[in-house]
Order: C-alpha cells, then sequence, then structure tokens
C-alpha cells in the first residue's frame, strides 16, 4: 500500500539532491571588459584613411592600476585588442612615425632611407569598457609637426 514515511523520505532526498546541484552547478561566469582601437590616418581628423599598422598606443594614465594600462602596438590592419579586469572610460593616445608621403597623403615606411625628413602622426580618444560587451574606439591620426 501506501508507505508515508518512505514517501515523505524520497522527497526529502530529492529536494536535498537538487538544492546541491543547483548550489555547485552554478558558478559564477567572470565579467570580460573587451576594447577595441582601430587607428586610421586623417588628413583632417574627420576622414578615414588606410589603417595605420604598427601604431603605438598608450591607454589609461600613468596615474592608474598596471591592470587598467595598456602600452603596445596596432596589428596590420591597423586593430588593437584587449581584456580589461574593470569597467572603465580610458584616455587612448597614438602614434606613428612615417618617413615619406605618396602624391595623394598616404604613408610609405622607409626607414632604411637616413636622409629623409620623418613624418608624426598624432591622435587621441576615449574608450568607455562595459561589463560583457566589446567596446570599439577609432582613433583619426593626423601629421603633427613636430
Amino acid at each position: 500500500m501506501f508507505d508515508m514515511k518512505r514517501t515523505i523520505k524520497t522527497i526529502v532526498i530529492l529536494t536535498i539532491c537538487s538544492i546541491t546541484a543547483y548550489l555547485f552547478s552554478s558558478c559564477e561566469k567572470e565579467t570580460k571588459y573587451t576594447g577595441v582601437v582601430k587607428c586610421y590616418y586623417s588628413v583632417d581628423g574627420f576622414t578615414i584613411g588606410k589603417p595605420v599598422d604598427s601604431c603605438h598606443l598608450v591607454i589609461g594614465d600613468e596615474t592608474f592600476a598596471e591592470f587598467a594600462r595598456r602600452d603596445d602596438f596596432t596589428n596590420v590592419q591597423g586593430i588593437y585588442t584587449s581584456e580589461f579586469k574593470y569597467e572603465a572610460l580610458l584616455n587612448v593616445a597614438a602614434s606613428r612615425e612615417v618617413i615619406e608621403l605618396d602624391s595623394i597623403f598616404n604613408p610609405i615606411d622607409t626607414s632604411y632611407f637616413v636622409f629623409e625628413i620623418p613624418h608624426y602622426f598624432t591622435g587621441k580618444g576615449q574608450i568607455r569598457l562595459l561589463p560583457n560587451q566589446t567596446a570599439e574606439t577609432i582613433i583619426r591620426l593626423v601629421e603633427t609637426p613636430q
């Protein structure tokens, strides 16, 4: 027939097992803060030209903690991607030295010519890092007199 004690005991055991399984399976996922910086040459600071490969980037300020700063270079497509630990609004400074320009203002990297006068390109911007999102900013580098 119907055994009440056995039924209650089974329900209690199943409930305890369910709660235990739920507690151990719900691990907290790590929050990611991904930042992407794209660098392009610009004649006037508004238009976008060719991507800036090997562009030197400084993300964050010297006063920030080490995990909130980056000092690195863009890839061949002019893109730099990095992950950060926390949400932040960070300054981005970009610079590139090029030896020669072609007729339509595109840089030609001829660093093997020692006698050429270099051209300096700089740009600034900001990037806002948000939880589990990829933040993207575009930096337009304009020629800066030295």
